[in-house]
């Protein structure tokens, strides 16, 4: 996630990055915002969280019981 973010601010301060990611791959600059990378912290950190969430409910049911 840290090197993500870093390329995202990389790409959003160089001109010439976004200049050659508009003319190369053009579908990048969706991926190259703050946009993108809240959502795919927010998803990476659901899909990391609620698994850990789980277990530790399944964990405090089988100890009240």
């Amino acid at each position: 996630m840290v090197f993500y973010a870093g390329l995202v601010q990389e790409y959003i301060s160089n001109v010439y990055l976004q200049l050659w990611v508009r003319r190369n791959f053009p579908i990048a600059q969706y991926f190259l915002n703050d946009y993108a990378v809240l959502v795919v912290t927010m998803t990476v950190g659901v899909l990391v969280i609620a698994p850990l969430l789980r277990k530790w409910r399944l964990r405090n049911i089988r100890e009240s019981e």
